[in-house]
């Protein structure tokens, strides 16, 4: 008796049960968007390194050039619609610090720069966001090098090269990615 109830519910739940229909066409209007975030770049710096191999000769900017090889990728290229480039900064120097950042294509001809940013002495919690639109800007997709120069604010005293006071760099890269379906 007692399987034949629960038989009998389960008939019931079964004919009175809803059912909606599927319909398979929504995935044609599917978005997905993701967001990606990655660390990109760091460095410190003494007011030392603004000086050349000998340390008698003062040099105002000092520069390094990464290479890079995501915006390649096809589905990078495809998919990417936005980028932020996330900067964090301390500054302990005595002078203020201007950072300039370019995307190089592969003959190192500029193809995107940032907004110099002015790190002023002192700043030890420089935060800055700057945000690339992709769709308006595609000649990102070329960058194989990112250069990254930091120039010294020429006050007209030299820098004290036994200083051990520092620059403090790094950044982030936030993506933003668009995929339809």
């Amino acid at each position: 008796m007692k399987n034949s109830l629960k038989y009998i519910f389960f008939l019931l739940l079964i004919q009175t049960s809803c059912v909606k229909d599927v319909d398979f066409d929504q995935v044609s209007e599917f978005t997905l968007t993701p967001v990606f975030r990655s660390a990109f770049t760091y460095f410190t710096a003494t007011p030392a390194k603004f000086y050349d191999s000998t340390g008698t000769i003062q040099q105002d900017t000092i520069t390094d050039t990464g290479t890079i090889d995501f915006f390649q990728d096809q589905l990078i290229e495809e998919s990417l619609v936005q980028l932020d480039f996330l900067v964090e900064a301390s500054n302990q120097f005595n002078r203020d610090i201007t950072i300039s950042i370019r995307f190089l294509n592969s003959s190192n001809v500029p193809l995107y720069s940032l907004t110099p940013l002015i790190i002023s002495s002192g700043e030890l919690s420089f935060n800055n966001t700057e945000v690339i639109n992709l769709t308006l800007n595609p000649q990102v997709f070329e960058t194989t090098k990112i250069e990254i120069t930091a120039a010294v604010e020429d006050t007209g005293s030299p820098l004290d090269p036994n200083d051990t006071s520092e620059f403090n760099f790094q950044s982030a890269l936030v993506f933003y990615v668009e995929k339809s379906f």
